[in-house]
């Protein structure tokens, strides 16, 4: 999700998206935000977004439109699914009282994204990360003070009401309680880990993210692992900055799942697709849980491989299996139906 605004509301106050009006300012649009003019503009230097015809102050982006959004379901079903933990964090589904958002709290500086009180009389106070984790001075006040404060990480959110609803009440992923994390976080530092003890990894990692920024990374299925390999054609391949994709989070580890380059998607009706590429020195074992949904992409180095050998391969961003290396995609199948190959005979 980018710093762009692909969303706005209609003259209804409908979310509508930049390529469901009419260009320019007729298109009617006011921002989510700031409820000032927009005006639409999809020309083709550019990706298709809408700009303020006045207020050129307001940051009004679809990342604050979801944290706007997130505030408002909360306030309106007054329930919030916690998550399992221990040390006298409550824990499961809460109905929630007195819930105020964006209130100064006088005694301890901070502002809280929204906040309530448990039935038992607990005060919680929930921050929704969608560009920014709670870091500074307000996670110090919250940890010094042993405030129960939940973080609700959206990124992997759509812009939708009902979706979000349902991920609030529902689920209890992608939440932590800050204090806790810090708790655990200072037990984790005194681990070390051998496995990143090879700087292959990582200098082939910041190559891929390289060869993204100032090319492409390109996929070739015919070459791949896949159980139905005979459906694609030999000669296809798949430009993933053409078709949509942009970096989302570089060495990211999410829910224990790490990820060299993390690339995201968003599609015209606001639904994510992401991409995990990781450089591996082995496959992962059998009955290997991935995140729900990714497509993952484990570029695995053969023992003997050196960096050279892997830069000459990569050099026109192409993922394919070579002697130096294998290459695993996991949950591909569904996805190389939907989205069209750039060219034709690329390797040959």
């Amino acid at each position: 999700m980018g710093a762009l605004l692909t969303r706005a509301w209609d003259e209804n106050k409908v979310l509508v998206h930049v390529k469901d009006v009419p260009n320019g300012a007729s298109c009617g649009c006011r921002c989510p935000i700031c409820e000032q003019p927009l005006s639409a503009r999809q020309g083709r230097k550019r990706a298709p977004h809408f700009a303020h015809i006045h207020n050129h102050d307001c940051k009004g982006s679809d990342e604050t439109i979801l944290h706007q959004m997130a505030k408002e379901v909360l306030l309106e079903v007054g329930q919030l699914m916690l998550p399992p933990s221990s040390g006298g964090f409550p824990s499961g589904l809460v109905k929630l009282y007195d819930i105020k958002s964006e209130v100064w709290d006088e005694k301890y500086h901070i502002k809280p994204d929204v906040e309530g009180i448990t039935e038992d009389g607990q005060r919680i106070l929930i921050e929704f990360y969608v560009s920014h984790e709670v870091k500074g001075r307000k996670r110090r006040v919250i940890v010094d003070n042993q405030l129960n404060c939940l973080e609700i990480d959206l990124n992997y959110q759509n812009l939708d009401k009902e979706e979000l609803r349902e991920f609030l009440t529902k689920t209890s992923t992608d939440r932590k309680w800050i204090t806790q994390e810090e708790i655990v976080q200072k037990e984790v530092e005194v681990i070390s880990y051998s496995s990143n003890s090879n700087p292959i990894y990582r200098l082939a990692g910041e190559l891929l993210k390289r060869n993204f920024i100032e090319g492409t990374l390109y996929l070739h299925p015919y070459l791949q692992y896949h159980d139905n390999y005979t459906m694609f054609d030999a000669d296809a391949i798949y430009d993933l900055k053409e078709l949509g994709y942009d970096i989302f989070k570089v060495h990211y580890k999410y829910r224990r799942f790490g990820s060299d380059i993390l690339l995201c998607k968003t599609n015209i009706e606001g639904k994510k697709s992401f991409i995990s590429i990781n450089v591996r020195g082995r496959r992962r074992s059998e009955g290997f849980r991935y995140p729900n949904g990714w497509m993952v992409v484990d570029i695995i180095l053969k023992r003997g491989s050196t960096y050279d050998d892997i830069k000459d391969r990569w050099a026109n961003g192409v993922i394919i299996k070579t002697f130096e290396t294998d290459v695993v995609y996991t949950n591909f199948n569904e996805w190389y139906l939907k989205e069209k190959p750039t060219s034709k005979s690329f390797m040959k």
